[in-house]
């Protein structure tokens, strides 16, 4: 199980992601709570990559191909739900039919 909190968000963010929107530190929203936080640069090295964050996270990962980004989303021990967005509905349903989710 990983937490996102204050400290992890300073290892990532030294590990090489930054934070597109949002902020993970204390004196932004108080001790006991944080606000919505947008990473982008998240890597495999990062425990963030492969383990939930049980925090309001969401991590921005590149790609080039559709492959790629089937490896990139199909990586990942649990796979409790998944989504395509796109404007090309074909496209879109072939991607679906490859995501292991669910």
């Amino acid at each position: 199980m990983f937490c996102l909190c204050i400290s992890d968000a300073k290892t990532i963010s030294q590990a090489g992601a930054k934070a597109v929107t949002g902020s993970s530190t204390i004196e932004d929203i108080g001790a006991t709570r944080m606000r919505p936080i947008v990473l982008d640069g998240v890597n495999k090295q990062m425990d963030l990559y492969y383990a939930e964050s049980f925090g309001p996270t969401v991590s921005l990962l590149t790609f080039e191909t559709e492959e790629e980004a089937l490896e990139i989303a199909n990586d990942t021990e649990y796979g409790l739900a998944s989504a395509v967005y796109t404007k090309d509905l074909v496209t879109g349903l072939r991607i679906a039919r490859k995501l292991e989710a669910g």
